[in-house]
């Protein structure tokens, strides 16, 4: 989508599928979109209305799709994060799991780890499975800090930000920037602004490693042929705000 961004394994796995540029979560934040993917319901329905263990973030009180695959002879696995609390029903269904039960337990190379584990079994094992791997990366882009990260001569800025005009975005993306973590760009620099997005480019690289990794597990297990891959890219949109609608 952004050539500058090196991703040649999401571009890999885009060029053998399909890609919706125009996808929207159910609400953009981490807990309730997770309650989400995982329940196929609305926040609504999950009760998980905010980031569990802050205001408003109730745990998921209710199961994950997992038991449903688990009857119908799936084997099913979990790694990473999981920022869904822990209610028993919803921590029901997972054969194997790491990050669930111990929220503390997870870290990305962990998660790419245990996904080799389980697709190394599952190509063993000859049984239907539903792995799913939940990624930190490039979350981390948020322990950027200024008087420390640079950037290289000539990282780019982004068409959108010679253009944006806050006026013209929902008001939550302005509280964003003038209440809560854009405050530490906003009205900045454009060399810190070029930091960041340096900054934010290697956390997509790792993730893309990650992504990689795993893609390669699928084929050197002769699982590729018969496994749908899905991916939800949480990433931060450069565009153009009349493009986009707002």
């Amino acid at each position: 989508m952004d050539p500058w961004f090196e991703t040649p394994n999401l571009d890999r796995l885009a060029m053998g599928g399909v890609t919706f540029e125009r996808a929207f979560c159910t609400t953009p934040q981490c807990s309730p979109s997770r309650s989400s993917i995982f329940t196929g319901r609305y926040p609504s329905d999950t009760g998980v209305l905010g980031n569990v263990g802050a205001y408003g973030g109730d745990p998921l009180r209710e199961p994950t799709v997992a038991p449903a695959l688990q009857a119908l002879g799936y084997r099913t696995g979990y790694a990473g994060k999981w920022h869904l609390g822990d209610t028993p029903c919803a921590l029901t269904g997972w054969d194997v799991e790491q990050g669930v039960t111990d929220p503390y337990s997870y870290s990305d190379s962990g998660t790419t780890d245990f996904a080799l584990d389980f697709l190394r079994s599952a190509g063993e094992a000859g049984q239907p499975f539903a792995l799913f791997l939940s990624y930190e990366d490039p979350h981390d882009v948020y322990f950027f800090d200024p008087d420390v990260h640079g950037a290289p001569a000539g990282v780019p800025l982004p068409e959108s930000w010679h253009r944006q005009l806050f006026e013209q975005v929902p008001a939550v993306q302005q509280a964003f920037m003038t209440r809560d973590q854009g405050t530490l760009l906003l009205g900045s620099d454009p060399a810190l602004w070029r930091a960041y997005r340096w900054f934010y480019r290697e956390k997509v690289r790792l993730y893309d490693a990650y992504v990689g990794r795993v893609l390669d597990a699928l084929e050197q297990n002769g699982l590729a042929d018969h496994t749908i891959v899905a991916i939800d890219v949480g990433t931060r949109p450069e565009v153009d705000p009349q493009r986009a609608g707002y």
